[in-house]
């Protein structure tokens, strides 16, 4: 994942363009079975979702906002000597576009070219594979790139689905997943780059899903495809570096890879 910038004098023609971070962690959690929120359940001697915090601050991503749900007071209080962290309040979890939305007064008050979002129970996420997707993000001049990889693992997560020339085509929710569809092992497990008014404006579309009554932030791809408008995907090679905890057990798992 090495990508040569254009340059002009010396310097890469994207050195003054400037990223802002989101990390959705409002979510309960109740499969990690703890009385801490998941955001704060333990993860290599620091919780889950400082992680995040920390390799997104290692790519130069500033300033970041945390979006907080359940026993937010408490993520708050652990957080609250870091003053490059905003938290933002989601009162009701109705899915991740809808904890974009709720960031909307965040993101319409900065100048940031580019808004990495990440949800944040990812903590094997490098901040070198952020680096790289923000530069493929800006080399190509997408308006929405993302994170893939292929999983040989069975996990309920986005289904990418690619025409004859390689290019993205659909992006598909496990649930809603055709049997042909849900046979796809190249992955979207949530971690976005976008042009910040590519998402400030169609964030506002998404529709409501009949089914759940939530709004997936996924659904979001297919609208900006359907405008024409460029999406591209960074493939990596190492799935695990994807993958969200969300039990003991995944727990467990992650404290065993190495990277």
């Amino acid at each position: 994942m090495i990508f040569i910038l254009s340059q002009s004098a010396g310097e890469p023609v994207f050195l003054n363009m400037k990223s802002i971070g989101i990390i959705l962690a409002a979510g309960k959690g109740t499969r990690m079975r703890s009385h801490l929120p998941k955001p704060l359940v333990p993860f290599k001697n620091k919780p889950i979702v400082a992680h995040l915090v920390d390799s997104m601050k290692e790519a130069d991503i500033d300033p970041l906002a945390l979006i907080i749900g359940y026993q937010s007071e408490v993520i708050e209080s652990h957080f609250a000597a870091d003053q490059h962290l905003h938290f933002i309040h989601q009162h009701e979890q109705l899915g991740t576009a809808h904890a974009i939305v709720c960031a909307l007064p965040f993101l319409e008050n900065q100048t940031a070219d580019d808004v990495v979002v990440v949800v944040g129970d990812s903590p094997l996420l490098h901040s070198a594979t952020l680096r790289a997707l923000i530069a493929y993000h800006r080399v190509k001049e997408n308006s929405c790139s993302f994170l893939s990889a292929d999983f040989s693992i069975a996990l309920p997560y986005a289904r990418i689905i690619r025409g004859s020339k390689g290019e993205v085509v659909k992006v598909v929710e496990e649930r809603a997943a055709t049997s042909e569809e849900k046979k796809v092992t190249e992955l979207l497990s949530s971690h976005f780059v976008f042009d910040r008014e590519t998402l400030c404006s169609y964030i506002k579309k998404v529709p409501q899903d009949s089914t759940t009554g939530e709004y997936y932030l996924t659904d979001i791809i297919g609208l900006i495809l359907q405008d024409q408008v460029a999406v591209g995907v960074l493939k990596i090679s190492d799935y695990r570096e994807l993958v969200g905890l969300n039990t003991p057990e995944d727990i467990a798992w992650a404290e065993s890879v190495i990277l």
